[in-house]
């Protein structure tokens, strides 16, 4: 069901605290998809994120979502070019809202691929998709929303107000996307420094050899143990599932 007006601009401020402190990937990418959907009320909806593949762009269909049919889903990548919708949003920067997939303008050079309706028996009417723009507008997805449903539950369009807030959602989903991959790559970096610096200091003497894996190895699964213990003084001792791991207990 589409929000009203003032109830847009509140959701639209909790969802970017929500994905804001989001840190595991997959798991923004998911809640991108959700809160868009529900923040207007569409049956389905896609997320598209740019990649350079060789000497070239390309994007990867990386999610979707569809509340009116079951589907098996896997990630595939695709030509950007003006052939597909989501191709064009990418390429041109330009948002496109349509009441009828099925009725797009022949002077348009993008068609909507009816594949999937073909093969589900889903039929899309109404879409409205638009790229995420990160804080230097870079191009760093797209978001494709499709079929909404109005306030008496009935197929409805997307009206003319909601693009804004969306390119605005798509923005604030763009910069959560970057902020994970430079945590992302930034971990990583920490990480090799660290492996460097530990076998650096190994080869000075063959007799500790190994120590220093070994420790981590064992410290790791004393906290997996710690993690599983459900009585006793530990009980409240808990890590979240990642590599860099949070004590989060108030002995700490």
């Amino acid at each position: 069901m589409l929000f009203r007006s003032e109830e847009r601009i509140s959701a639209l401020n909790a969802i970017g605290i929500a994905l804001s402190s989001e840190r595991d990937l997959d798991r923004l990418l998911d809640l991108i998809l959700t809160e868009a959907r529900r923040f207007t009320g569409s049956d389905a909806g896609s997320l598209y994120l740019l990649e350079d593949a060789e000497d070239q762009t390309q994007l990867r269909f990386k999610l979707a979502h569809n509340d009116a049919v079951e589907f098996e889903f896997a990630e595939r990548t695709m030509p950007l070019n003006d052939d597909s919708m989501a191709g064009y949003v990418a390429g041109h920067v330009e948002a496109i809202v349509l009441d009828d997939v099925y009725a797009i303008p022949d002077e348009r050079p993008y068609r909507f691929n009816s594949g999937f309706d073909d093969m589900t028996g889903f039929r899309t009417r109404a879409m409205i998709v638009v790229p995420m723009l990160d804080h230097v507008g870079g191009t760093v997805g797209v978001l494709q929303l499709m079929n909404p449903r109005g306030a008496d539950g009935e197929p409805t369009t997307y009206p003319d107000d909601l693009l804004p807030l969306l390119t605005s959602l798509a923005t604030q989903a763009a910069v959560s996307i970057k902020a994970n991959e430079l945590t992302l790559a930034m971990r990583r970096l920490f990480e090799d420094f660290a492996s460097a610096a530990v076998a650096a200091v190994e080869m000075r003497d063959p007799t500790t050899a190994g120590h220093s894996h070994r420790v981590a190895g064992y410290s790791v699964e004393l906290a997996k143990i710690v993690d599983g213990l459900r009585d006793g003084p530990y009980e409240t001792f808990t890590f979240e599932d990642r590599k860099s791991t949070r004590l989060n207990s108030s002995h700490v």
